[in-house]
């Protein structure tokens, strides 16, 4: 579920902790990242919960990584706020159901015919250093969610998964095919409207990187001009 303040991994962690029912909850993480979700899964919740259904790993390696994202079933990705998705996009990759918030740009990734949405409680939280929104949530809404999940039978939740991995694959040529320059467009537009956006935001985010750099590069010839005299 991620090991960035981001992902809002210490709502997560209270949620499985209230429900011990819950599926085994699988955390990989290294160094003194490791050392600090240790210390927040003993804090969390009821000091006195148990940690049956929560594993986390410390510095997993590649290939071992890649055999755990292929047997999960659930990716629990409530992201405050997402660039690209990367995780997002390694739980669409395998097919698995993949929860996330209800807000973008996690919800242009997966929306109800996909996946799981958990509902957030403001429509945008800014921070003076951070790029877009974000969009916190709560236990309850992750509980909720969950429920929804556990209630879901097996050809439903494989039904989700194929969804979101045909809409992986489909997103994954379109944003290709942009790259590369070809002006053809080989997929449905319907399905292209998440990834079309995202690539506009990209291309405004380099066109924000040269103008803030052509900033710095005046400001730097001012006061070299100056110290000069």
């Amino acid at each position: 579920c991620g090991k960035s303040p981001h992902k809002q991994t210490d709502l997560v962690v209270k949620a499985w902790q209230r429900n011990p029912h819950y599926p085994k909850l699988v955390i990989t993480a290294s160094g003194s990242i490791y050392s600090g979700l240790k210390k927040r899964l003993l804090s969390v919740g009821d000091p006195s919960g148990s940690l049956v259904n929560i594993q986390l790993m410390n510095n997993v390696p590649k290939e071992e990584y890649e055999a755990l994202q292929q047997k999960a079933g659930l990716y629990v990705c409530p992201s405050l706020k997402e660039g690209w998705g990367h995780y997002l996009n390694e739980g669409r990759a395998t097919g698995a159901v993949v929860m996330t918030t209800d807000s973008a740009p996690m919800n242009e990734l997966i929306d109800q015919e996909s996946g799981l949405l958990v509902e957030t409680t403001t429509e945008c939280q800014r921070a003076w250093f951070a790029l877009g929104c974000g969009y916190p949530t709560t236990v309850e809404a992750i509980e909720n969610a969950m429920e929804r999940f556990l209630h879901m039978s097996n050809d439903q939740r494989e039904q989700l998964g194929r969804r979101a991995l045909k809409k992986y694959k489909h997103d994954t040529a379109y944003l290709k095919d942009v790259l590369v320059g070809n002006k053809v467009a080989i997929l449905h537009p319907s399905n292209l409207s998440a990834v079309k956006v995202r690539t506009k935001r990209f291309v405004n985010y380099r066109r924000c990187g040269r103008i803030v750099g052509g900033l710095l590069v005046l400001v730097a010839l001012v006061v070299y001009l100056l110290r000069r005299k």
